[in-house]
Order: C-alpha cells, then structure tokens, then sequence
C-alpha cells in the first residue's frame, strides 16, 4: 500500500515537485494544463494573490536575478526555482545556502513553510492531469487516478 504523500519523505516530496516543475516547464505560458494550475488550482490556494519574490528572503531573490527571469505573479515559476536552486544548491552562496538549510529537509522546509499548501495542491493537480504520464507512474503507482 501506497503512503499518502504527506508522509512520503522530504528527498521524494522534493523530487516530486522538481518533476512537476519540470511537466509544467515544457507547456507554454497559455497552454490549458498551465492555465488550469495557475487561475483554478496553484494560484489562488498557493499564492492566494500574492507576489511569492515577496514572501521569500531578500537575500535568495536577489540571487534568483544573476541566471534567469522569474515571474512572482506564477507558481510554475516557484517550482522553477525550487527545482533550480536545488540542482545548483552547492552553486549557492554561504548565507543562502544556511537561509534555505540542508538538503533536502531544511531546503524542503523552507519553501513549505512560506507556502504551505504548494506541495499537496501541486500533488492533487498532477495526479488529476498528469498520473498516467511516465515520468509520474512510480509516484501513483498502484492509485486510481480520479
């Protein structure tokens, strides 16, 4: 039997969302399955008409500038960054790398607890839309996708 993914622990939570980033990355801003994470899902019950390069530490969103363009306003591109900075976490510098933690409780932790439903909203989204898709098999196996 599968565990519900609020106790899956923090590495597979993290690699879930980097996946999910990485699905919602390869659409076009006004591709339906974006639109429909954004305005119905991820915006207003993640963000709830928030900018998130508000919500995060000043010193990580100006880190943010130096490689890429990033759109507070969307929650593709939260993920975005949540995947970015954990692939290139060793890449950081000393204060940021001490402000999000250790990978990948403290990093994981940091972005959960400034947006606390981004996980489990993201995780009910792609199990609607995305469950039969290969890259998210292993996360539903033996789950009906409703």
């Amino acid at each position: 039997m599968e565990l519900h993914p609020f106790f899956w622990p923090d590495h597979k939570k993290l690699l879930f969302l980097k996946d999910a980033s990485d699905r919602l990355e390869i659409e076009k801003p006004t591709a339906a399955i974006v639109t429909r994470y954004e305005k119905d899902e991820a915006g207003p019950k993640i963000l709830q008409g928030r900018d998130w390069t508000k919500v995060l530490d000043k010193e990580l969103v100006e880190d943010l500038g130096k490689y890429r363009k990033y759109n507070g306003a969307t929650v593709r591109d939260l993920l975005r960054v949540i995947r970015n900075k954990s692939h290139h976490y060793r890449d950081l510098a000393p204060q940021v790398r001490k402000l999000l933690g250790t990978m990948p409780e403290g990093f994981l932790r940091y972005f959960l607890v400034k947006f606390p439903h981004l996980f489990i909203v993201t995780y009910a989204f792609i199990k609607r839309e995305c469950a039969r898709e290969p890259a998210f098999q292993s996360y539903f196996a033996g789950q009906e996708s409703r």
